[in-house]
């Protein structure tokens, strides 16, 4: 098994799911990890993580420390924002890549058994398969969302029209057999299939319109017979 870092082993113990979400906008990337502390399981006289509780140097660490992007590297760290609330300490992590570096991710490389990122001039392929390594008994799930508005080649998942996010949600009945795999186009086909949408869109509006007007004209048509 990979060695885990803090703050992997602080998204797997989190009171609540803790959130992953790659951006992927024309050909930048922007990696976001949200991450929910409860209050109530984090325990004060010992440096361990276990039992799915937190130690009180571990989440002070956390906020108070930089956090590596990458894995072997202390070049880059994490843009953090900490918000405080009655019951959780909500801890936002992100960092925009430089194309090309995007399989460096500690993240990435750490939590999944393989890991295959490859960028092109043309995209960006993402595979990410087999046992998930950062979700234990005590954790139910992790939600794993990539968001683009580029063209996808093919996703391993479906993904809403109107978010334009493709999600996967791993879990404990799932976590020995993960298959996350997404194909990213760069290429002007991004534009086309943005005209698809929209053309389809127009269309049923055009239609429902046309229906509309040619109801109402029938109608006063028959009225004026009367």
């Amino acid at each position: 098994m990979k060695k885990l870092f803090l703050i992997v082993s602080l998204i797997i113990l989190c009171g609540c799911t803790p959130k992953y979400n790659l951006i992927v906008d024309g050909n930048k990337v922007t990696e976001n990890i949200f991450i929910p502390i409860e209050k109530s399981k984090i325990y004060e006289d010992d440096n361990e993580l276990y039992l799915g509780l937190y130690s009180k140097d571990s989440v002070t660490n956390l906020i108070n420390n930089d956090i590596y992007v990458e894995s072997n590297s202390r070049s880059y760290v994490y843009n953090k924002n900490v918000e405080e609330d009655d019951d959780f300490i909500n801890v936002a992590l992100s960092f925009d890549y430089a194309k090309g570096r995007l399989n460096k991710s500690r993240v990435l490389n750490d939590c999944f058994e393989n890991s295959e990122i490859k960028e092109t001039v043309d995209g960006i392929q993402i595979s990410l398969t087999g046992e998930f390594y950062c979700l234990p008994e005590e954790a139910q799930s992790i939600d794993f969302t990539i968001s683009t508005k580029n063209y996808v080649e093919s996703a391993s998942t479906g993904h809403s029209l109107f978010t334009n996010d493709y999600k996967w949600v791993i879990d404990q009945n799932n976590k020995k057999n993960v298959d996350i795999n997404i194909n990213i186009s760069y290429d002007s086909k991004t534009i086309r299939y943005g005209l698809f949408v929209f053309g389809i869109i127009f269309g049923i509006a055009f239609v429902a319109g046309a229906i509309f007007v040619g109801y109402n004209l029938y109608r006063r048509k028959k009225i004026n017979e009367i």
